[in-house]
Parts: C-alpha cells; structure tokens; sequence
C-alpha cells in the first residue's frame, strides 16, 4: 500500500499543478510527523486484549476477601500479644519462674493460618546468653509481623494490577494543533486511512466530545450493572479496560477540553488506555498547556497535560492557507456572500438579510414544508428542533445560546 507521504503528494501535489494552492511546507512538516508514526505502527506488535470488565470485578472481590483475611490475621496477632503479657504479668506476680509460651496453646490464634513458632535455631558460638523466654516469644511476636507484612506487599505487588503482564512500551503518539483551516482534519483523513492496512482492527476514530460522550455512558452503564460487585467503587479500570478491547489505535478530531466533569477524569482515563499499549493522535486549535485555561479546579487536571506530552509528539501545524476559503476555488468574499447575511447599515429591522437567509434555506430543502424534529440523546434527553426539512435545521440565536445545551445537544443535531 502507498506510504503517508505519497498519499499526500496523490492528493495534494495535482492541486498545486492546476495552481488551486501553493507548495505548503509546514503541511509537509507534519506529515513526516505522521509518517514517523505510521512507521512504527508497522512494527508495533498488537497489545492482547486487556481483562474484561467482569474479570476486573472478579479481581477486586478476590482482594478484598485477601484483605479482610490478613486483617483478621493482625487481629489475632494481636490479641496473642496481650494474652502473652497477661501470663508473664501474672507468673512475676505469682512468684512462679517465668517459663516459655508457646502460642500453639491457643486454638483461635492456629485458626488464623498464621504460624508464630518461637526462634528454634541455635545462636553462634561467639553470641550472648538466649534471652528469657519471655523476650523469645515477643522476638518471635514481631518476626510474625514482619513476615505478614511482606506477604502483604509481595501480595500487592503480584494481585494489585490487572493489566497482567507487562507491555512493551507503545510507539508515541501525535498531538497535532494549529489554527482552524490548517488542514489537521485533512491530514487526519490521510494517517487514518493509511493505517487501515497497519491497523486492521481494533482502531477508532471520533469526534472529542462524541468519545467522551460514550465515556460518560459507559460509566453510567457500569454503575447500574448487575455484574459490579460490593469492592467495585471506581469504574475508571474496566472503563479503560473496555475501551482499550475495543481499538489500541484512538485518532481524536477536535480535542478540546471545557467540562469539569471530563477534566477530572482524563488523566487516570488516559494513563490506563496508555498501560494497556494504546496510542492516541490528536488535532486540536490548542496546544497542551492551553487546555481547559481558566478552568474549574485546573490544578487537578495539569497531570494530564504532563502526561500529553510525555506520551505524544506535540507538533504545531502553521500553515500560510486557510484551506476552508479555497475549496471550489472561492474566494473570502464569495465565502462571506454566500454564508454571512447580516444586518445592512439602513436597515435595523434586516428584512434584507432574513429574506436571504430565508431564500438560501429554501433552496437547501427544495422547498419542503419544515416541521418540528426531536432528537433523543445518548443520556435519555431529548433537543426539539422547531424547523427542520430535509436534513436543514433553521435556529434563531436564542434557541442555541440562550438555552442550557452543550455538546451532546450539537452532536445530535449534526448527525
């Protein structure tokens, strides 16, 4: 199959002969960017499919049951800890000769599946006297909890994930941003049908706010699962989990970051997706640091611009065309003719510029009769579009700005 590069001559080069655009070298910059991780994409071994969501719980319940067990553990320990003190205080009191204590005379302490054997191995030649037997059993008391504790960490270190084994560590990805009608879009189009032969399967590509949509779903999905257990109180692993089974390979078009809600879950979403061998491109109008500028508790989500550029090529695309105004060969003004209608300067009612925009809607629906559409979203709502033919919406200004409609509202619209 054709490489990066040559797809982009294929498309770009015929342009600049019929003279439509000029030779964009910042385009090219960015293309070899993209080109460097296509390249590694064919040599990077696909990631096994992470645990399922299921598993996932399963696990937790088997370490919370491992938990309450070693707790129990330390309770008895514990406890045999004062009875060994009570003894002793009452043999000294009793004028009886302090004598071993063997904490195998204790049935509810063998129960606990802790062994506490007092220290049977001979001290060196060159050592001191043995303690008294009182100091033994303690020596002893605490070797036992020493050996728990390590256990406990061993434990940990072996149970605490569930990504099982190690990955190899994945190529980085491309966080590509400029301004609008640089072309991010379009060399998104050209890395992601290229890599329909490098990455066959499991990839995926959305719109930020479509994807973090299906997040916010997904989540809602998990916490009303018959299959989420007691241990399970955060649903940002098997989110990952699902996500990473579903494409390894995540291409974002406009990433962008204003809801408080996303900011505070993106940086432990994404250090998940990147642990279970995923790589993410991004386009976006904003460089890393500019992300959710002025917002809500952003000193919670600053990890994750960290972890963006830890993990991803940042490279700024500043291209001289605005390629929005040269599609068809027009001009700013036939652009502005034909989409701007606005007041003129001697007509404070715009009759001139409702009529235009009445006779361009028109036109757009061949005349169709409009009538009133619903749409449902993906979280039970519904947005009403009052006018609507032929897949042409007309909104006056206060219908889309002076109401409480975000994203998921215009997603829906659009599609």
């Amino acid at each position: 199959p054709p490489a990066l590069m040559q797809r982009y001559r294929a498309r770009a080069e015929a342009r600049v002969r019929a003279g439509e655009i000029e030779r964009d070298e910042k385009q090219l910059e960015a293309v070899r960017c993209l080109e460097e991780l296509h390249a590694a994409l064919r040599t990077y071994a696909e990631p096994s499919l992470p645990p399922s969501p299921r598993d996932i719980s399963l696990q937790r319940a088997a370490r919370a049951r491992k938990r309450a067990q070693q707790s129990r553990s330390w309770s008895s320990i514990f406890t045999l800890g004062s009875r060994v003190d009570a003894e002793v205080e009452f043999e000294q009191r009793a004028g009886k000769p302090r004598s071993g204590i063997s904490p195998s005379s204790y049935p509810g302490f063998a129960a606990s599946n802790v062994v506490v054997a007092a220290a049977s191995t001979p001290p060196p030649a060159a050592a001191a006297a043995p303690p008294p037997a009182t100091d033994t059993a303690a020596s002893s008391l605490f070797g036992s909890l020493s050996r728990l504790a390590s256990r406990d960490q061993s434990s940990s270190q072996t149970t605490g994930s569930t990504k099982g084994e190690q990955l190899p560590p994945p190529p980085r990805g491309v966080y590509l941003y400029g301004s609008v009608g640089t072309g991010k879009t379009f060399l998104m189009d050209l890395f992601f049908d290229a890599c329909s032969y490098v990455v066959p399967r499991r990839r995926r590509r959305a719109h930020f706010h479509s994807f973090m949509l299906d997040v916010h779903r997904r989540v809602h999905v998990w916490r009303h699962s018959p299959e989420r257990t007691d241990h399970d109180d955060d649903p940002i692993a098997p989110l990952a989990a699902a996500l990473a089974a579903d494409a390894y390979l995540l291409c974002f078009d406009e990433f962008q970051v204003t809801d408080v809600a996303d900011a505070m879950i993106l940086h432990r979403l994404f250090r998940e997706l990147y642990l279970h061998g995923c790589v993410c491109v991004f386009t976006s109008n904003r460089s890393p640091p500019e992300l959710y500028e002025n917002g809500l508790q952003r000193e919670l989500f600053l990890p994750f611009i960290d972890l963006t550029e830890e993990r991803n090529v940042v490279h700024r695309l500043v291209s001289p065309t605005d390629y929005r105004l040269v599609a068809n060969a027009r001009t700013a003004a036939d652009v502005a003719a034909d989409v701007y209608h606005v007041y003129a300067a001697d007509d404070d009612n715009g009759t001139a510029a409702r009529a235009a925009l009445r006779k361009r809607f028109e036109e757009l629906t061949h005349h169709e009769r409009p009538e009133p559409h619903t749409h449902t979203l993906v979280d039970g709502r519904t947005m009403t579009v009052a006018c609507a033919a032929r897949g042409c919406a007309w909104f006056s200004f206060d219908e889309l700005c002076r109401r409480p409609v975000g994203a998921a509202e215009y997603i829906a619209v659009a599609e």
